[in-house]
Parts: structure tokens; sequence; C-alpha cells
């Protein structure tokens, strides 16, 4: 278990079009990335540790030894309502991280549209949807057609894209967080809590052979 959250933390955070979101130059004025990467470090970290404390439970239910698994079920219930905390939270926080998002990029594309745009501040705000671009294969914010001039749509689109880039990135994110946190984290926290549920029973195994203890 811990082990397959680790593989999936680190593919998310290192090898994905996730990945390549995160790390465009100027992306924080878009999306506050530390609301972001707290899942992927917390994901990491969950990981590792259900690795550590995993051989407590492996070695506890090998030697039916109490001590062991009183230990690995405390840790495990923590683990488990760490988790369910975490993933409410996100999920409280999503829809507002996503209307921050929609509204950050509306404004970018006004400020593309400005006439009173500074050049070094054009030059920032164009590189930032051309990397979106991009990645997401879309342009402009609902469509190609927000650029008040055609001109914008060469120079900041990496191509001929027809579909806007908020939705299809809010979208795509989605999908990400679907196949990459949602699904994953809903099998992990079946398998704490029959953890959960199995330990007493082994610990009342060792209550009735005391002799098979491990010392």
């Amino acid at each position: 278990m811990g082990l397959i959250v680790f593989i999936i933390a680190a593919v998310l955070k290192w090898t994905t079009v996730f990945n390549k979101f995160v790390n465009i130059k100027e992306i924080e004025t878009l999306v506050k990335l530390g609301s972001v990467e707290s899942v992927n470090t917390l994901l990491l970290v969950m990981g590792a540790f259900a690795m550590i404390i995993s051989l407590v439970g492996i070695f506890g239910a090998k030697y039916t030894n109490k001590f062991l698994l009183l230990t690995y079920e405390v840790v495990i219930v923590l683990l488990f309502l760490i988790h369910v905390i975490s993933a409410l939270v996100i999920l409280a926080g999503s829809s507002k991280l996503e209307k921050e998002f929609r509204e950050a990029m509306n404004k970018t594309i006004e400020t593309l549209n400005s006439n009173e745009t500074t050049s070094d501040v054009f030059e920032r705000e164009c590189k930032l949807i051309h990397d979106l671009s991009d990645i997401f294969l879309c342009c402009g914010g609902d469509s190609p057609s927000d650029f008040t001039n055609s001109s914008l749509i060469d120079e900041c689109c990496g191509s001929n894209y027809n579909i806007g880039c908020t939705n299809k990135i809010v979208n795509d994110i989605v999908i990400y967080s679907k196949n990459m946190i949602v699904v994953p984290s809903f099998i992990i926290l079946s398998i704490e809590f029959f953890a959960i549920l199995m330990v007493p029973f082994l610990v009342n195994r060792a209550s009735k052979n005391p002799g098979y203890e491990a010392t």
C-alpha cells in the first residue's frame, strides 16, 4: 500500500502533464502552487511512512506480538484519520482553487488585450499563455476569439488550436486528479480500514496464545 502511494505520488510529481503545468514559469500568477504541491508532498510522506510502519504490522502478525500489533493499530488509525481529513480539506478547497484560476486566466487575457500593458508584462503573460497552450493544446481563455487582435493568437498560442485553455486545463487536471489521486486514495483508505478491523482479531489471538508471543 505504501509503495503504491509513493509511486503514484512520484509519477504525479515528476513525470506527468501535471508536473509540466506546475513548473511553468510565472504559473503562480494563475494558481496557488502551495495548495497543489502540498497534495504531492503529503502523498509522498504518507507512502514512505506506510512502508515503514507496515514492517511493524508484518512482524506483529507473524509473531502474534500484542505490543507490535497495538502499535500498528494506533498508527494505522491515525494515518486513516489524517488521510480522511486531508481528502476533505482538498475537496473543500478545490472549488475555490478552480474559481481563482478562472478569474486569473480572464485577467491575464484582459492584460494581453489592453493597449496600456507594458512590454515586459506583455512578454511575461504571453509566454505564460503560450506555455499552457503547448502543454494542453489550447488557445486563449474560453476560446482563441478572446484575443481582440489575431496577431495575439499567433504570438501567444503554440499553434492554431480552437479549444480555449481555461476549461481544457480544468478538465484535464480533474481527470488526472481522479486517476492519480482520488481512485488510489479510495483503494488505500479501504485497505487501511480493513487493516484497522483485522488487527483486533490478531490481538485476541495473541492473548489466547501468550506462549507464542514474541519476546
